[in-house]
């Protein structure tokens, strides 16, 4: 929050209730005044746990994004004027709407309003630019937008705020919504792009029935031309009634907006000084916005410049002075420096002057000499790049929450016991110093403790058994970490997170006996463990398990089969597990893991894939890569939910049965409750079997056909890879099936100028003949991607010249590594993620040196192609070409030689409504493990 020190003159009081998870943000200024109560000690663990103080109020807005707010109340005492209204609320609209739960602000002369009165409306942003990229981004776009950013005015600008994973039209749509004011720069180009049109549109929808601001820029057009739509426009708006000859409402709605906004106060900046305009503008928004928000410069009132005298530093010229003085001060209680390139190096001996130090935040190691005292009434500590090997021995915080020192140069903790009895976080994340743990049997309330990266930690002590409360254990990367002993397990009965991964030392795993609650167990890359203790079936609750790349293990425990919670199992590298005892942990159908969505058995160097694998009835996900074995077990077919299969590199493989093209109607869960799935791709990958050679055709339309069938098993799209040498009698005197009716030459370009939408219409299938002639230059390629001009080595490409956006659809394969050389890559996109149809995008294949693009081809897919497929599938021929006039196809002979900034959009970057609901139990899911601390 942002306080101004002449609101605080006035209004001497300012509350957070118990139950927010917020911090405030106050001048220095203010905190010395006389009177002046900031009640934040009933709070300070909550806050303080998430590092709620900031130096600046634009450091506040940026951590604002990433956290959860359950309640927010500002009570105001004595006079609340207009203008101290206007302060407060335009730093809060602008921050709540970020907020991932945006409660209403309440305000009250007195007291705490009631929700039903005054009640106001959030907002994410205060300023909208709206801009034709090509025409002004680096010139009058980028300078306003500087100066309204130096004025501390957030703005959104569209090459600057985007979000991963969202569809860039109802992002700014919701943008232009959540802003209090919109700026439209009309330039040549604005009106041929029907992205800015749209995006005009909606800002006078938003005027006229929030009565949001509009201000209008005229940079190199005449207003009269934009009012009129003539000129320069008269062409734009001419192809515009062309394209949308089946929609002309749109085009009048564009006109209609672009006219009323014409007709509106604004700027004419032509043949002026860009720079006065610029400031006139900017002097115009901050006077619409009602405050002076320009920076901790502009509202810092000056105040006695002496910094012993405050209860709070926040600047490290102020530490500075403090620690050099002669005598003692109680006043300081806080201490909150961020990082500075220019700093002075302090002396640590002037802590002992603090006494009454109960916050210190510091993100630097800029002190010499020798820490002998803190103070302990210190409640929160973190010090970033801690420079000691140790905390002052006379050091005993009685009321100490969290203790950070990330990146520290410390050795020990403390000799001995102590107690702590209020200590609930410990970070010592990637002290590469740390040589052993503290005794932590008196501070039995630590809930998370964070030893990731201390490579020099050889062992743990055993009290962290005793740890009840504990949620959240990370020893990452400890890679000399031992051996690890819990004593006794039983009392971990709240963990939930356990990270083992990269402690390549670690030789056996740990009893974990009673820790009943764990939902979370990574094991990756212990290469020195070769077996798992039994205890690990006694992990009813577990949802995830990692054994990824234990080079050394050679066998699963029996219990391991108790797991019936287990959602995904990690086994890829683990390659001594030749005779995996599979039959062994899925033999017992009953008790088997039945909740399995996604097996990771890669490159284990299995003999054989035993046929109790088709009991597990919900698996979604199988990887098999990389193995020996000479074919997969028929009774995979039992495998309904199955969306993902991966082959590659199986040398041995013969033999692949034919899993039916229906599938269980309960599917997606995978898409529902695993982390980071969403960007995750569903297929099957039969790439690099060279003794793989019947003819299995309709292998590839049976997957086909199975997962259009059934959209949750997939988000965007999916792809099939299969050896183009199956069908080779079946091509005649092509590359690509005939069922791919519109086909190109080598890497051809092309646009689809026309494509009837009706609800027939399902999505597009696009193959492509490839061939990996020379494997070297692929692997320098793919190795080097820096210097390659191609982001990927391999991919679909849609670059659409109108809108600046960019869409690749990448072969995730390792393609240098391949005994088979041609290949093809069939590729399905859902007809809600086919941008470009509307964008005008150019369509290719791209590759890099030593691949080969023989052909390709694309089919615009319709219900009725499913219903044929089933049936040709079954007499095991392909399905026929057919004649669609439904699709328009324009030839590009040359490559575009533009170089206008593409903006990449990722895999997932649409969903449609039912997603959402998906994609709200995965956010959730990725929310109690970024809470976790993954």
């Amino acid at each position: 929050m942002y306080v101004s020190s002449s609101l605080v003159r006035r209004n001497r009081e300012i509350w957070l209730g118990e139950d927010a998870e917020l911090c405030m943000y106050v001048e220095p200024s203010s905190l010395t005044l006389p009177g002046f109560n900031l009640h934040l000690l009933p709070t300070v663990s909550t806050i303080l746990q998430v590092q709620m103080v900031f130096a600046t109020s634009k450091e506040f807005y940026r951590w604002a994004q990433s956290i959860q707010v359950r309640a927010l109340h500002l009570k105001i005492y004595n006079s609340l004027l207009t203008s101290s209204k206007s302060l407060i609320l335009s730093p809060f609209r602008a921050l709540l709407g970020r907020l991932r739960r945006t409660p209403h602000l309440l305000l009250s002369h007195g007291g705490i309003a009631s929700s039903s009165s005054n009640t106001i409306r959030s907002y994410r942003y205060d300023v909208f630019i709206s801009f034709r990229g090509v025409d002004t981004r680096n010139n009058l776009v980028d300078h306003l937008y500087n100066h309204l950013d130096r004025k501390g005015i957030f703005v959104f600008k569209d090459d600057q705020r985007l979000q991963k994973g969202e569809f860039i039209s109802p992002q700014l749509v919701q943008a232009i919504k959540d802003s209090r004011l919109s700026i439209i720069v009309f330039s040549t180009n604005y009106a041929s792009s029907s992205w800015c049109l749209d995006e005009m549109a909606t800002i006078v929808e938003c005027h006229q029935q929030f009565n949001q601001t509009v201000y209008p820029v005229f940079y190199d057009v005449d207003p009269s031309h934009v009012r009129k739509q003539n000129g320069v426009y008269e062409k734009a708006f001419a192809l515009h009634t062309q394209n949308f000859r089946q929609d002309p409402s749109k085009v009048y709605q564009w006109k209609t907006a672009m006219t009323t906004l014409a007709k509106s106060a604004g700027w004419d900046v032509r043949n002026k000084p860009e720079f006065e305009e610029i400031e006139n503008i900017v002097q115009a928004v901050t006077k619409k916005l009602g405050h002076r928000f320009s920076g901790f410069a502009d509202n810092l009132d000056q105040c006695i410049r002496n910094p012993a005298l405050w209860s709070r530093l926040w600047l490290h010229r102020d530490l500075y002075q403090v620690l050099m003085t002669q005598s003692e001060t109680n006043n300081v209680e806080a201490i909150v420096l961020r990082q500075e390139d220019d700093v002075f190096m302090c002396k640590a001996e002037g802590f002992s002057k603090l006494k009454n130090l109960k916050l210190l935040i510091l993100y630097q190691n800029s002190f010499e000499g020798t820490l002998d005292f803190l103070s302990n009434n210190l409640r929160y500590l973190f010090w970033h790049g801690y420079p000691f090997p140790s905390l002052p021995s006379k050091f005993k915080p009685y009321s100490l929450t969290e203790l950070n020192l990330p990146e520290s140069r410390i050795q020990r903790l403390w000799e001995g016991r102590k107690s702590f009895s209020f200590l609930e976080r410990v970070d010592l994340s990637n002290s590469k110093c740390l040589i052993e743990t503290p005794d932590f049997e008196l501070c039995r309330e630590i809930k998370r403790l964070d030893l990731t990266g201390c490579t020099n930690l050889s062992q743990v002590h055993s009290s962290i058994g005793l740890l009840s409360k504990l949620t959240y254990l990370s020893l990452r990367n400890c890679s000399n970490l031992v051996s690890l002993d819990f004593r006794n397990a039983c009392n971990l009965s709240s963990l939930k997170v356990l990270s083992l991964s990269g402690c390549t030392k670690l030789e056996s795993m740990p009893d974990i006996t009673g820790a009943s609650n764990l939902e979370y167990l990574d094991i990756e890359g212990c290469t020195s463990l070769s077996t798992l203790h039994e205890s690990i079936g006694t992990l009813s609750k577990n949802k995830f398990l990692s054994l990824k790349d234990c080079t050394n293990l050679v066998s699963l425990p029996d219990s391991i089969n108790s797991l019936t919670s287990l959602m995904t199992l990690h086994l890829c590298g683990c390659s001594k597990l030749a005779k995996l005892p599979l039959n062994y942990a899925f033999s017992d159908y009953s008790f088997c893991m039945k909740s399995l969505i996604f097996l990771d058995l890669g490159f284990c160097n299995l003999l054989e894939v035993p046929d109790a694998i088709g009991e597990l009835r919900y698996l979604e996900r199988l990887d098999l890569q990389g193995n020996k074995f000479y074919s997969v077990p028929d009774s995979i077919n039992k495998l309904s939910c199955l969306a993902y299969l991966n082959l590659a590199h199986c040398h041995n493989l013969g033999h692949l049965p034919l899993i039916p093209s229906k599938s269980e109607s309960l599917v997606g869960r995978y898409f529902q409750t695993t982390s980071g799935s969403r960007d995750h791709r569903s297929g099957l990958y039969v790439f690099d079997c060279p003794k793989l050679t019947s003819r299995y055709a309709r292998y590839v339309f049976t997957w086909l056909t199975r997962l259009v069938k059934q959209p949750r098993h997939f988000r965007c799209g999916f792809d099939i890879v299969t050896p183009r040498s199956w069908d080779v009698a079946n091509l005649r005197n092509s590359f690509i099936p005939n069922w791919f009716d519109h086909k190109f030459t080598g890497e051809s370009i092309i646009s689809i100028v026309h494509c009837d939408v009706d609800d027939d219409w399902i999505g597009f299938a696009f193959c492509v003949a490839f061939e990996a002639d020379n494997p070297l230059a692929i692997s320098s390629s793919s190795h080097h991607s820096s210097s390659s001009p191609l982001p990927h080595p391999f991919y679909l490409s849609c670059e659409s010249e109108y809108t600046e956006q960019r869409f690749d659809m990448t072969l995730n394969l390792e393609l240098d590594k391949s005994d088979d050389s041609q290949h093809f890559w069939t590729i399905y996109i859902s007809k809600e993620h086919c941008h470009f149809i509307e964008s005008g995008a150019n369509i290719t294949f791209k590759s890099c040196p030593g691949l080969v693009v023989k052909e390709w081809g694309l089919r615009r897919v319709v219900k009725q192609d499913i219903e044929d497929m089933e049936k040709y599938i079954e007499q095991r021929i392909l399905p026929p070409s057919r004649v669609d006039k439904s699709l328009i196809i324009e030839y590009i002979k040359k490559r575009s030689s533009s170089s206008m900034p593409k903006i990449q959009l990722p895999y997932n970057w649409l969903v449609n409504e039912e997603d959402e609901v998906e994609n709200f139990e995965a956010k959730a899911k990725e929310n109690d493990l970024c809470n976790l601390g993954l």
